[in-house]
């Protein structure tokens, strides 16, 4: 990923974080991101809080949801809300994040966030698309990124 960002060298601190696109099991821990986190994100069907959404490639405002979080509101009735998620360790300079999502049936779409302006925020107009890697050749998106040349390898 360094590559992308015109570094010529490898990135001291590179950090995985693997987990899936609904928020009722195994939701991706955004709220770990630090600078040149990548976010691994299975598609389940259901994406962050739409339920049965489908397998289809992802929007960036989409990609942005992911940096939310939901919270409780006292009722009656009570509902549940939803805002910025709160990072471990917030942002001070701005910040390089990858997010790949992945499905069985469109392949990985690898996105870039670059956030720079509200830093305790992720927003649409910061996600860009940067690649995608359609499976069906590779089978799987673990053999996909060891091909010789794979922009993520």
């Amino acid at each position: 990923m360094a590559v992308l960002q015109g570094n010529t060298a490898k990135p001291t601190t590179v950090k995985l974080i693997v987990g899936s696109s609904d928020r009722n099991a195994g939701f991706v821990a955004t709220k770990l991101a630090v600078n040149n986190s990548v976010f691994l994100v299975n598609n389940t069907g259901t994406w962050v809080d739409t339920a049965d959404s489908g397998l289809t490639q992802r929007t960036p405002a989409q990609i942005a949801d992911l940096f939310t979080e939901t919270y409780a509101i006292a009722g009656p009735p009570a509902t549940t809300g939803k805002r910025d998620v709160t990072f471990a360790t917030s942002p001070i300079l701005g910040a390089t994040y990858y997010v790949i999502s992945y499905e069985a049936v469109n392949g990985a779409d690898i996105w870039m966030i670059s956030n720079f302006s509200d830093l305790l925020s992720v927003s649409e107009d910061e996600v860009k698309l940067i690649g995608h890697l359609s499976l069906n050749a590779y089978g799987n998106l673990w053999n996909a990124i060891q091909v010789a040349g794979a922009v993520v390898a």
